[in-house]
């Protein structure tokens, strides 16, 4: 079994809206028609109610009620656009996995809290189209979710056998399947024909010096992946102790050099980013806030 091959045997089932395609093929035009964006757009009652909530949200601090729909995307923006329209209908996709695998509600909780911090360490290293860290730091653990679905006997029995830290779960994985969760996330969105941008950070987040072309965006979302999988959700919304929190995570020195960034600023941007992550996760996944 591959990758590839593995995706394309679960194609049918995790496969994105037909409305995120439209909305993608509009986005992808030089100059995209606003009047047909919102027409597709608001056939999926679902997807404009998320699209609203943000851009009346504390993340874009705009004055006044944002009420129509094409008001909220000049407000946010086409690039910040694809990424919650993608976010919206892949958080909806994944149902059913067997707690004992997974809670879902902290899946999301943390890719959440990745995919600002990634988006937030992007700006800091002045990345460009910061919009594609926020996707890949969302989607950048999917594979996990596949492998739940498709194998639950065999990760059933890697979380038996007590590999839980990010290093022996992918240890497990590449010995039980040949392949980690990182390859298969990759994988997935080049089949949902994500940008190449997008999915080749993710492929080598778990190794980004490796990487020959996305040595400085796979090098971001590793730090993101580190920080936000060591971050527990805190019950009555108390603020967290940061500092204690991410002095587990294993950063590394190599990746922090050729970023140069110190755990210092990594703390200020986490917590930056915990703040954020409740008001976007009750919007891409308001039954994940029974969690807190």
């Amino acid at each position: 079994m591959s990758p590839t091959a593995l995706v394309r045997q679960v194609s049918n089932i995790f496969s994105l809206p037909e409305a995120v395609w439209e909305v993608s093929e509009i986005l992808r035009q030089p100059e995209p028609n606003f009047a047909e964006l919102e027409e597709v757009m608001l056939h999926d009652p679902g997807l404009t109610a998320s699209i609203l909530k943000l851009a009346n949200s504390s993340f874009y601090s705009f004055p006044g009620k944002i009420d129509s729909l094409s008001k909220a995307m000049t407000i946010i923006g086409l690039r910040e656009l694809k990424a919650i329209v993608i976010g919206t209908a892949v958080t909806r996709q994944f149902k059913d996995i067997a707690s004992e695998l997974v809670n879902m509600d902290v899946f999301w909780y943390h890719s959440v809290i990745r995919a600002i911090l990634a988006r937030s360490l992007a700006a800091r290293c002045r990345c460009s189209n910061t919009e594609r860290f926020f996707i890949a730091g969302l989607l950048s653990s999917i594979g996990k979710l596949i492998f739940f679905t498709q194998y639950p006997v065999q990760c059933a029995d890697i979380i038996r056998r007590g590999k839980h830290s990010e290093a022996e779960l992918v240890e497990a994985e590449r010995a039980v399947f040949g392949f980690d969760y990182a390859e298969l996330s990759a994988e997935l969105l080049k089949e949902w024909k994500l940008p190449a941008e997008i999915w080749e950070m993710i492929a080598h987040q778990l190794n980004p010096l490796a990487s020959h072309n996305q040595k400085l965006e796979a090098s971001i979302l590793h730090v993101a992946l580190s920080v936000s999988s060591t971050i527990q959700p805190s019950v009555g919304h108390e603020i967290l102790d940061v500092k204690t929190q991410i002095s587990a995570a294993v950063l590394d020195a190599g990746v922090l050099e050729h970023l140069q960034l110190e755990r210092d600023e990594i703390e200020s941007m986490t917590q930056d980013a915990l703040f954020q992550s409740m008001e976007i996760l009750s919007i891409l996944r308001p039954e994940t806030m029974t969690i807190f």
